[in-house]
């Protein structure tokens, strides 16, 4: 076994972590990965959504569907959701987020929206006004 070896090697232990979890893998070089944003942000479309410590989304992200990560201070009413979410051709399932301190920190700092895949990998990313 490799891996404990290597957990013991100083500054390695992260490297192993994300080789074994695989959650160091992106698919930002894809055509499906698509970002329109004009946002400096800290993640992009072919990345895994982020993790925040102590916060974390991923108990929001459980349905074997794409999710609509709605970023904003103030969310859409349901009209304009229904116009957003139909314009996918496949189900999407709408998750409003309150654009806080935690997606300051990873540089959103006005109203976005995030697709992201059931394997919990960003597809794309777009402004939202």
């Amino acid at each position: 076994m490799l891996a404990p070896r290597f957990g013991k090697i100083a500054g390695s232990r992260p490297f192993v972590f994300n080789t074994i979890s695989q959650t160091a893998w992106t698919y930002k070089d894809s055509s499906l990965s698509k970002n329109t944003s004009k946002q400096r942000l800290k993640f992009k479309a072919g990345d895994r959504v982020p993790y925040f410590s102590g916060d974390s989304i991923y108990h929001l992200l459980t349905l074997p569907s794409h999710n609509l990560l709605c970023i904003s201070e103030e969310q859409p009413d349901e009209d304009e959701k229904k116009k957003i979410t139909g314009a996918y051709t496949f189900p999407v399932h709408w998750i409003e987020q309150q654009l806080d301190d935690k997606w300051r920190k990873l540089g959103v700092k006005k109203p976005l929206l995030i697709l992201v895949r059931p394997d919990n990998y960003i597809q794309s990313i777009s402004d939202f006004s």
